[in-house]
């Protein structure tokens, strides 16, 4: 939270347990709920202190089952006794849609290009969001939700200096547009770079080479809903993932004429774009 807030933010927790109780891995969650907060009030914890709850317990679902409800977060997995578990993203992203009111960031692949042809909607397809099916920060339309980013809308052509998004610093995204929302014309456009939670960002899908060597756009087709989704800048190596997503020095993103997005160099530093508004070229 501290780190994708930009030090804005952070969860403040105590961990009670482990109890051992007469379920099995078919239990409730109302089952769960219950026999957890009896062990804990057993063991002394005064429930009134808080006001939220994360229960995790063993399930025999691969990799692992997350839920929001009633304002709780439940977390069941086989992996429970591994150092490193699938549980960290998933209860990630159980949080996000718990505290932040997120949904998930969507991918979208089409047949011709980015936007171009046929288009299939990925409900999970953003390959590096924790909202999505990555384990990276979140996009930038959630971030300014949150209340921790503040997007510039680019109105005027010119060339743009984007700072790594990781960073607490700078112009670290823009939106976009050559038209209305409705017109679907308005993009945000980030440049990620391998630091904290974006270190092998998408791994083990996305090529590696790509994702940090240029900028990723998302499409935002609605001004009242966080719904956005990451695009295939380029051909996918995969039959089902985004696994290309960044648009590279010397590519140009250009949408029905009226918008183009060019990026013309890309270092540890920070991403140079041109954006061209009313007009593709």
């Amino acid at each position: 939270e501290a780190e994708e807030s930009y030090g804005l933010s952070s969860l403040q927790s105590d961990v009670f347990g482990i109890y051992r109780v007469a379920l099995d891995n078919s239990a409730t969650t109302l089952q769960i709920k219950t026999a957890a907060r009896a062990a804990a009030v057993a063991d002394g914890v005064n429930l009134s202190l808080y006001s939220m709850f994360f229960y995790v317990s063993p399930g025999a679902d691969l990799p692992g089952v997350g839920r929001v409800l009633g304002g709780d977060v439940y977390y069941q997995s086989p992996f429970l006794d591994r150092v490193i578990s699938p549980g960290f993203y998933i209860s990630a992203h159980e949080l996000g849609h718990r505290l932040h009111g997120w949904n998930h960031d969507h991918g979208m692949r089409c047949a011709d290009g980015p936007l171009i042809g046929a288009c299939q909607s990925l409900e999970y397809g953003d390959t590096l969001s924790i909202m999505g099916s990555g384990a990276g920060h979140v996009s930038a339309s959630k971030k300014e939700q949150a209340g921790w980013l503040s997007i510039p809308t680019i109105t005027a052509s010119g060339d743009y200096f984007l700072s790594p998004f990781e960073g607490a610093t700078g112009l670290r995204a823009i939106r976009v547009t050559g038209g209305s929302r409705k017109s679907m014309l308005t993009f945000t456009v980030e440049y990620r770079q391998p630091i904290g939670f974006d270190v092998c960002l998408g791994c083990p899908f996305v090529d590696q080479a790509n994702v940090y060597a240029g900028v990723v756009m998302r499409w935002e087709p609605s001004e009242t809903s966080d719904d956005v989704y990451l695009m295939a800048m380029n051909p996918s190596v995969s039959p089902s993932a985004i696994d290309r997503p960044a648009l590279t020095v010397g590519q140009t993103f250009c949408h029905a004429g009226r918008l183009a997005v060019s990026v013309l160099s890309a270092s540890a530093a920070g991403a140079v774009v041109r954006v061209n508004t009313g007009h593709c070229r």
